[in-house]
C-alpha cells in the first residue's frame, strides 16, 4: 500500500508540473480534489508518503495559482477554496521548517538518528515546495510565517542540515517584489537584510562553505533585498540591536563594490546620517 501511494503521489506531482510548464491544465475541480487527497497524505504515518505529498502539493498549488483565473470562470469559482487550502498547506510547511530549526538549535533532545533524518527531509521538501508556491503572491500572512522560519534556517547556517540550508536559501530568492513589499513582509525584509549582512561579514577568505555556492547565493539574496528596500527598511535595519558597527562598516564596503543602483546607495547614506545619533 505505502509503495503504491508514494508512486501515485510522485506521478501526480510530475504530471501537474508538466501541465504547468506546458500550460495544459484544464480541470480546476480535479485539481482541487487532488489537492485535498494529497493534504490527507501529509498526516500519514509513513515518512516516504509524507515526503512525496509535500513535493506534490507544491506543484499542485503553484499550478492553480499560475493560471489566469480572469479568463477561466471555472477556476475563478474555486479561488476561495484553493486559497484556504494554500494557506493550510503553507502553514504545515512552515511548521515542518520550524521543527528543523528547533532540532539544530538543540531544543529537541533524545531523538533517534532516523527521527532527526525525517525531520530534516520534511523541512528540505517543504522549502523545495515553497520555492514553487512563493513565486505567486498567495496567502500573505501564512507565506510571511513560512518565510520567517526559512530565514531562521539560514541564520542557523552553521548548525542546520546542509540540504535544508541550500533549499532554504533557494526558497528565499523566489518571492517576487510584490510579496516582499506587502505589510506582512516589512519586518521580514529587514530581518533578511540583517541575516545576509551578518553571514557575509562573518565569511573569511578560503573558508570552507556549507555548500559550494552558499556565499554567492547569499550575496544575490542581499542584492535583491537592497534593490527593493526603501528608507524605512534601512532605518529599521540600523536600529536592530544585532546590527553592530562592524556590520555597518561591512555594508559601506559592500555597497562600494557592487552595482545595486545609485538610489539605494543614497537611501543607505541618508538613513545612516539620520540614525547615527541613535547608535
Amino acid at each position: 500500500r505505502s509503495l503504491f501511494i508514494k508512486q501515485a503521489l510522485l506521478a501526480v506531482g510530475n504530471l501537474v508540473q508538466a501541465a504547468t510548464v506546458l500550460g495544459t491544465a484544464q480541470e480546476g475541480e480535479d485539481l482541487v480534489d487532488l489537492c485535498n487527497a494529497t493534504v490527507g497524505c501529509i498526516y500519514d504515518k509513513n515518512e516516504k508518503i509524507i515526503s512525496s505529498a509535500i513535493r506534490t502539493l507544491g506543484h499542485i498549488i503553484y499550478c492553480y495559482h499560475s493560471v489566469d483565473v480572469s479568463s477561466n470562470s471555472e477556476w475563478a469559482s474555486l479561488r476561495e477554496t484553493m486559497l484556504k487550502i494554500s494557506e493550510q498547506v503553507i502553514s504545515i510547511f512552515a511548521e515542518k521548517i520550524k521543527v528543523a530549526v528547533d532540532l539544530c538549535q538543540g531544543d529537541l533532545v533524545g531523538l533517534s538518528w532516523k527521527s532527526r533524518s525525517t525531520i530534516n527531509k520534511h523541512a528540505w521538501g517543504s522549502c523545495y515546495s515553497l520555492s514553487h508556491i512563493l513565486r505567486m503572491p498567495v496567502a500573505e500572512e501564512a507565506s510571511a510565517k513560512a518565510v520567517g522560519h526559512i530565514l531562521k534556517c539560514v541564520a542557523s547556517y552553521r548548525e542546520i542540515n546542509t540540504k535544508v540550508l541550500a533549499s532554504a536559501v533557494s526558497a528565499l530568492k523566489i518571492p517576487p517584489e510584490l510579496l516582499w513589499s506587502t505589510r506582512s513582509f516589512i519586518e521580514l525584509k529587514c530581518r533578511g537584510l540583517l541575516t545576509c549582512v551578518c553571514i557575509l561579514s562573518e565569511i573569511r577568505p578560503y573558508q570552507k562553505l556549507r555548500y559550494i555556492s552558499f556565499q554567492a547565493d547569499i550575496k544575490l539574496l542581499l542584492m535583491k533585498l537592497l534593490r527593493i528596500a526603501n528608507s524605512y527598511d534601512i532605518k529599521m535595519l540600523l536600529q536592530i540591536e544585532e546590527f553592530q558597527n562592524e556590520h555597518l562598516q561591512w555594508c559601506y564596503l559592500f555597497l562600494s563594490q557592487v552595482d545595486v543602483g545609485r538610489k539605494i546607495f543614497e537611501i543607505f547614506a541618508q538613513s545612516i546620517h539620520e540614525c547615527m545619533p541613535m547608535r
